[in-house]
């Protein structure tokens, strides 16, 4: 493994988030002016909070930098980044990102990948009518719920949904198994090496993933239409998206 050395001085800090590593509250995140940004890990709680505490006092006589570690900080900064996006001085994309790192997810650990909505509905037709209705997905709903192409359009629920509404209220398990709706989660290390396969380092990440070989081939991301109907149709499948969908044409 390469073994990778950066002096980070204090000036170029420009922001600090208290992370989770491993769901434990084990981490933090730098961002500096350069637009980098440096996770590090820690043995143990007590360990990150006392850093964390320590690089705020520091921090403090430059004025400028943020140490963002409690609830109250983080809905704060919530609050002002919307303010901003209201008024048009930030843009969608922008807005997202900002309540993706506020959330906790990060470009540095797969397990919390940044999540991007999907927002088109339709793959199919030759030409994208961007002002019928039907060319965008519900985004007051999650993606268990988005209806399927072969979902009836007046119907009130799509079949979909039904059968994971269903499953929900007739559930019973006699582990003591707590009542879900959906068997999946809308991200996870699978899903961003799923749609980022062919970059590296994920290449090398969903080698890893699958024991050294690539996964069946039609299981493989080959199709923004198919990803879609994947994820509108299948019981199994409620992914969203990556933030490279928007950005990234070598995807």
């Amino acid at each position: 493994d390469m073994i990778f050395e950066r002096k980070i001085r204090f000036r170029e800090i420009r922001e600090i988030h208290s992370r989770r590593y491993l769901l434990r509250p084990l981490a933090f995140e730098v961002f500096v002016s350069s637009r980098e940004a440096f996770f590090f890990a820690l043995p143990n709680a007590a360990g990150c909070e006392s850093m964390l505490k320590t690089l705020d006092d520091h921090l403090k006589r430059y004025g400028k930098a943020k140490v963002i570690r409690t609830s109250k900080a983080r809905n704060q900064a919530v609050k002002d980044a919307q303010t901003k996006w209201k008024h048009g001085q930030l843009s969608n994309f922008d807005y997202l990102m900002i309540l993706n790192k506020l959330a906790g997810r990060t470009y540095n650990d797969i397990a919390q990948y940044p999540v991007f909505p999907w927002v088109l509905a339709d793959y199919t037709s030759q030409v994208l009518d961007l002002l019928n209705p039907k060319s965008y997905r519900d985004l007051s709903k999650p993606m268990g719920c988005q209806r399927g192409e072969d979902d009836p359009r007046d119907a009130e629920v799509g079949k979909r949904e039904q059968y994971f509404r269903t499953r929900y209220e007739s559930w019973e398990d006699p582990r003591g198994l707590p009542k879900f709706h959906y068997g999946s989660h809308y991200s996870s290390a699978g899903v961003v090496l799923h749609f980022l396969l062919r970059m590296e380092p994920f290449t090398s990440l969903f080698l890893k993933l699958q024991g050294g070989y690539f996964d069946v081939a039609d299981r493989l991301f080959t199709s923004v239409a198919g990803a879609w109907k994947e994820a509108t149709t299948s019981l199994q499948s409620v992914n969203e998206i990556v933030p490279e969908m928007y950005y990234m044409p070598m995807m």
